[in-house]
Order: C-alpha cells, then structure tokens, then sequence
C-alpha cells in the first residue's frame, strides 16, 4: 500500500525528487538518468515516485516546467515592482539571467534526448509554434518601450534559436557559445524595442538566362 502523505509533505518530496532529477541529468544526460538513481538520491522508495510522476517522460516535462515557471514568476515580479513594465535594459538582464540558467537543463538534455523527448511528448509540450504566440506575447507585454514593429514570431524564433544552439553543444564551438548567445540577446532587444524594423535583405540580382 503506497504512503499517505500530507500535503505540505508532498510538495517537499515533489521538489526533492525534481532537484535530484535536474541534478542527475546534469551530471549524466537525459538518456542514462533513471527513476532508481533519481529516487535513490532523494531518499525516496521507488514505488512513491510513481504517486508524483506517471512516467520518466512527465518527470523530465515538470523539470522544464519548474524552470519556466521560475523565470515566469521573476519577470513577473520585477515588473511589478518598476510599476508594471520593466525596461530594455532590465530585459535584457532577466534574459541574461534565464539562459543562463536555462543552458544548463538544454544542456542536460542535448539533441538526442530532445528529439527523444519530441516524440514522448505532445505536440504543444515541444517546440511548437501553436503556443509560442501566448508565451511571447505575455513577455512583450511586460515590457515598457517596446516598437509597434516588433515581431513576437521575430521573438520566439530568436529564442528557439538558443536553445537549439545548448542542445546541439557538441556540433558548435562551444567555447564561444556564451558570446553567441549574448549576440542574440542583443538582437532581440533591437527587434523589439528599435524604433524602425531592420532593412531587409535585399534580393541576389537574377541571372541572365
């Protein structure tokens, strides 16, 4: 018969077991993490895991979850502390701030587990365009300043860059990752908060037939 626990006690071994997971696959890749070695370092029995987490591939999806929801309710906060928007350049240290952290799960995960993962999951749970317009529309609208040509689709395209960009680690130069990812940032600020879009790319000449 599985334990009966309060619910303060849940929330505790909830977080104990998500921690050990994120930690373990950090340490290990998503594809060798398994639920013994994550419940063995949570000091949790095996059969309660499955009280929490129906399988491996939710567990990993509430470890993302965890992390969007930190950096949801940070943006959240500092905006309601500068009055309800926060400003360019406080932007761009809250976003500093979430790949910085975010790199490391990317990074645990890589491009083999992600693909993996793509086809566990539900269309929506991956990189789907279907939900990027909420997500990116809710930041925007947390930001003072931002250009009436900015793009949210620009946004979400920039940031899934990114996170390509962690998981496939190994195929990039890794040692200049970090500046790579700072160039983005910064050409995310400009696409948002520039006051005229970019020129476009003008068209090779055609070819004389």
């Amino acid at each position: 018969m599985p334990a009966i626990f309060n619910e303060a006690r849940r929330a505790e071994i909830r977080q104990s077991l998500l921690a050990a997971g994120f930690d373990l696959m950090r340490e290990r890749g998503l594809r060798r993490l398994t639920i013994d070695e994550v419940t063995s370092r949570a000091g949790i029995a095996k059969g309660t895991f499955y009280s929490f987490f129906p399988s491996k591939e939710e567990f990993v999806y509430q470890i993302v979850v965890k992390g969007r929801t930190r950096v949801a309710t940070e943006l959240e906060e500092l905006a309601d502390r500068a009055g309800g928007k926060i400003d360019r350049a406080a932007f761009e240290s809250w976003l500093s701030r979430m790949w910085r952290d975010g790199a490391e799960l990317y990074r645990a995960v890589g491009v083999d587990g992600w693909r993996y993962l793509s086809e566990k999951w539900p269309r929506e749970r991956s990189f789907s365009p279907d939900v990027d317009r909420e997500t990116s529309e809710w930041i925007l609208s947390k930001l003072d300043g931002v250009s009436p040509h900015a793009d949210w689709r620009t946004f979400a395209n920039l940031q899934k860059a990114i996170a390509m960009l962690y998981l496939n680690e190994e195929n990039v130069h890794a040692d200049a990752l970090d500046a790579t990812v700072g160039i983005i940032i910064d050409a995310m600020a400009r696409a948002l908060f520039d006051p005229e879009p970019s020129s476009p790319v003008p068209a090779p000449p055609s070819q004389p037939r």
